[in-house]
């Protein structure tokens, strides 16, 4: 939950070949390709600023094509003392760009249930309806919540979420795949030093071998005080990477 200003976001558009088969609402697209848009967003400190960011850059990666718009953790967050009304408020306002743009949007806000809770992120899937379709409590360190998330799904493609520390719990990480999902994201908000260079992209290669299937990661930005610098990722069921930034720096990019 950091809330200091950061200096750097960039949307990156990947598109997946999905290569699926599975039952589709009315009015979907093929899933032959599913276009992403990851935003590697820095964080406000006010709620408004981090809100604001989040509907804009939905409209952005909507303009790009993409149908599918992913944030990191803690995406949607907010100073101490902030009203349980305004989080809600936020969260509608976001529910409204979802519509607006008939995308699905992946986010994860700072959320709490009354005004005295203890604040917990909280990972929401959007669809292009504007509906909420699947919610996440974070496992880690949090004895409230015990139950693992399990699948939703985009154009009838069975996905699962994963918030950062979340990956070493096996029925968050593992066990979906098993269930049949196809893509995995990660939202993130990581340390510098989770970074290892000489091992690349050492979580998120594995879990698409191990489990076969496409891994998408999502990361803040970095900031003299949080230099989260893991970037985003999106990984093939092969290991090829499909797309990736990382350090030294991050740039948008389109594969295909």
């Amino acid at each position: 939950m950091h809330k200091k200003a950061f200096v750097a976001r960039f949307i990156f558009v990947l598109i997946i070949a999905a290569g699926l088969s599975s039952s589709h609402a009315a009015a979907q697209p093929s899933t032959a390709t599913l276009s992403l848009g990851v935003v590697q967003m820095a964080l406000e400190p006010e709620l408004a600023q981090n809100r604001d960011k989040i509907i804009r850059f939905v409209g952005n990666a909507a303009a790009k094509g993409c149908r599918v718009v992913v944030f990191p953790e803690s995406a949607l967050s907010w100073p101490d003392k902030t009203n349980k009304a305004d989080i809600d408020s936020a969260i509608s306002a976001i529910q409204d760009a979802a519509r607006t743009c008939a995308v699905y949007v992946i986010f994860c806000a700072i959320y709490k249930r009354t005004e005295t809770d203890q604040p917990f992120n909280w990972l929401l899937v959007i669809d292009p309806t504007g509906r909420v379709i699947h919610r996440y409590h974070k496992l880690w360190s949090d004895s409230r919540s015990n139950n693992v998330p399990g699948l939703f799904r985009i154009d009838g493609i069975p996905c699962a979420g994963i918030i950062c520390a979340d990956r070493w719990i096996r029925g968050v990480e593992d066990l979906p795949a098993v269930a049949g999902a196809k893509i995995l994201f990660e939202l993130s908000c990581n340390f510098a030093d989770e970074w290892v260079a000489e091992l690349g992209w050492y979580w998120y290669v594995p879990r698409a071998l191990r489990n076969g299937v496409c891994v998408v990661f999502a990361n803040t930005a970095p900031n003299p005080v949080f230099p989260a610098v893991n970037g985003f990722t999106a990984t093939a069921p092969s290991s090829r990477p499909m797309g990736l930034s990382s350090p030294p720096r991050a740039r948008s990019r389109i594969v295909c």
